[in-house]
């Protein structure tokens, strides 16, 4: 698995967990709608750390939270 879908598929799990919808996600990490497609279809070429930032903090989760998951422990080929 590629980390892009990696990191979408784990940013879809916590929406759901927090019973939030893309849209609202897109409001609060105030991506354009591109690249907002991009990271949520796990497209993404680059994701910087502010990006992270950014993704993590509208979803009021901590990094460690973030990827402290199962879906980043198997094997990720980029």
């Amino acid at each position: 698995m590629r980390l892009a879908e990696a990191t979408a598929i784990r940013i879809y799990a916590v929406l759901q967990q927090k019973n939030l919808t893309p849209h609202d996600f897109g409001k609060y990490c105030q991506f354009s709608e591109k690249k907002l497609n991009s990271i949520l279809n796990g497209q993404f070429r680059d994701l910087s750390v502010r990006d992270l930032h950014r993704i993590c903090s509208a979803l009021d989760i901590s990094y460690d939270a973030f990827f402290n998951d199962s879906i980043f422990q198997s094997e990720i080929v980029d």
